[in-house]
């Protein structure tokens, strides 16, 4: 009886979210543009020779649907320090190696906003936004001489992998907003957690 009750309800559930969804405008999409340290593992950062703090910067967008639930992907570079770095010569001359990578990730998750009631004709705040989501951030880094062809190039063996996010997000009456969010990793993943600050710009009104 407890499981025919508990199958019942979500499947009420579900179709209430199908209902409220199917009546609702279509998509808003928007830009956004994060910036934040992400926190590697200690004990990983000193195996492959590197701060245990990157820095993430990434473009991404996003479709919100019926002003509940949003879909983001995008595509960013991770800042790492060099603390095992190398020299080698090049026909530029003697040349440092640097580290970095390249970042692609994907997330999704609900957004429910409160109404401020800010005017349209004003650079008011119109929301505030609530989310809570989950996703999957990749990492493609390498140990390299910047600039060089030819150079020595060593792979980094790091991985990022899942998180769940917190954020919350202020939206100005015209589109615009700021946000912070908070992207705890799951385990499995040399990364433990990072914070990103947030620029957001909106293409279609709802």
């Amino acid at each position: 009886m407890k499981m025919i009750l508990n199958r019942t309800l979500r499947t009420v559930a579900w179709t209430m979210l199908c209902v409220y969804l199917a009546n609702a405008q279509g998509p808003v999409f928007s830009m956004a543009m994060d910036l934040g340290p992400s926190f590697i593992k200690p004990e990983k950062a000193k195996v492959e020779g590197v701060g245990d703090v990157a820095w993430l910067l990434r473009i991404g967008g996003s479709a919100t649907f019926a002003d509940l639930f949003r879909v983001t992907g995008g595509l960013g570079v991770w800042f790492l320090r060099d603390a095992a770095e190398f020299s080698q010569s090049t026909s530029g001359g003697e040349k440092t190696s640097a580290t970095g990578g390249l970042n692609l990730y994907i997330q999704g998750g609900f957004v429910p906003s409160i109404d401020l009631g800010g005017d349209p004709n004003d650079r008011t705040f119109e929301k505030i936004t609530f989310g809570l989501g989950a996703g999957l951030n990749s990492i493609n880094a390498t140990r390299h001489i910047p600039d060089c062809i030819d150079c020595r190039e060593d792979d980094l063996n790091l991985s990022s992998g899942f998180y769940v996010q917190p954020s919350i997000f202020l939206v100005l009456s015209g589109g615009t907003g700021i946000g912070l969010s908070y992207d705890k990793y799951l385990s499995g993943s040399d990364f433990k957690d990072e914070f990103l600050l947030s620029l957001t710009v909106t293409f279609t009104e709802e």
